[in-house]
């Protein structure tokens, strides 16, 4: 293989990975909008959950991440995104795992809160959270990585 065919097979490969994660991002947040959108009025009837504004601050708090790395190359910020992303984990962890069918717990007594449990918002927060907790694991592997190299 000469140079030029080296030059287009890695230029192709590496346009076919930059549609795969661009386009992620941007099917995440249409959606994440979208099921905001949805399912706006039902969170208003429900007091005992704050799963609309979990997803609305995780899909915030993401992009701003993405602007301050990709856009601006300000990287000084890593560990502060760290703990953000696990207080954010963390309320989701509540938000979406905090409940059961126990007659002491009044989160998803009523019939709205319930339909916001089994509606495609909540489905949304556990794929935000999932997606948080592999930031996360990424992010501590890394920080493993670089450990290890300067020893």
């Amino acid at each position: 293989m000469n140079d030029l065919s080296k030059l287009y097979g890695g230029c192709c490969i590496n346009f076919i990975v930059d549609f795969i994660y661009f386009g992620s991002i941007a099917t995440y947040y249409i959606f994440g909008v979208i099921y905001l959108e949805k399912y706006y009025e039902e969170n208003l009837s429900c007091k005992y959950t704050n799963i609309w504004e979990y997803i609305l601050v995780s899909m915030s708090l993401l992009l701003i991440n993405m602007i301050t790395e990709q856009c601006l190359n300000i990287s000084n910020f890593k560990n502060l995104f760290f703990i953000l992303y696990l207080l954010v984990t963390s309320w989701g962890f509540i938000e979406l795992f905090d409940f059961n069918s126990s007659p002491h717990n009044y989160i998803y007594r009523n019939s709205i809160c319930e339909n916001i449990r089994y509606s495609t918002l909540w489905d949304f927060g556990l794929a935000s959270f999932i997606i948080y907790c592999l930031i996360i694991v990424l992010f501590l592997l890394y920080q493993i990585q670089i450990f290890f190299s300067k020893n």
